[in-house]
């Protein structure tokens, strides 16, 4: 399952331009984006990944990148309604609760730069400190840009491939809202809010065959 994406598609250049979200000045960082009018820059991506049981895997005798603990996704309009996106969010992360550690949480961020679904989103993780979690976030569009229908998977396996390491990327950008990770990775949240609609959550974690 996956995707991939060429960033000089005409037709998604285009679209991009017409809706006033493509960045024009000079590479800057996701959140440095956000906070100077906002805009993604498109990345070439291709991402793909294999799922399956733990006894299937075993039977292949493949050791798991991770597993996935948890996938929840909602489709509340970002654009007009910024607290019922907050809402839907905050309801998407109760639902994956109980698989959820208290404490620091590294979360591969899917913001793409365009303002408004990039700075209500890193409101809503700050947000999360009142909830005893502590975001330690990376926006991987700071280097690799923002490659629409692969994002995702992208970002889903860049999570399972740092769990299979136990090790976390150091942050992308010098703005200080990516903090340092010092803990052994064990778990990684995956987050996707679109820039008009619908958001989604996904939480992965260390697996290992028995």
């Amino acid at each position: 399952v996956g995707g991939a994406c060429n960033s000089e598609r005409a037709d998604a250049m285009l679209n991009n331009e017409i809706c006033g979200v493509q960045w024009r000045g000079r590479h800057r960082s996701v959140w440095e984006r956000a906070a100077n009018g906002g805009g993604l820059i498109a990345g070439s991506i291709g991402a793909f990944l294999v799922l399956e049981s733990d006894t299937h895997a075993r039977s292949r005798d493949r050791r798991p990148y991770a597993r996935i603990a948890s996938v929840v996704s909602g489709r509340c309009n970002t654009a007009d309604n910024e607290e019922l996106t907050r809402t839907s969010a905050l309801a998407s992360l109760e639902k994956m609760q109980p698989n959820l550690a208290a404490g620091p949480l590294a979360v591969i961020s899917g913001a793409s730069g365009v303002a408004s679904s990039t700075e209500l989103e890193l409101a809503w993780l700050e947000s999360l400190r009142c909830r005893r979690i502590e975001p330690s976030i990376r926006a991987f569009g700071t280097v690799l840009g923002h490659a629409t229908e692969a994002h995702y998977p992208a970002g889903v396996a860049l999570a399972a491939l740092a769990i299979s390491k136990g090790q976390y990327y150091a942050p992308f950008d010098a703005t200080g809202h990516e903090r340092p990770f010092t803990q052994r990775l064990k778990q990684v949240l995956v987050t996707a809010f679109g820039r008009a609609r619908g958001m989604g959550l996904g939480l992965l974690e260390a697996a290992t065959l028995h």
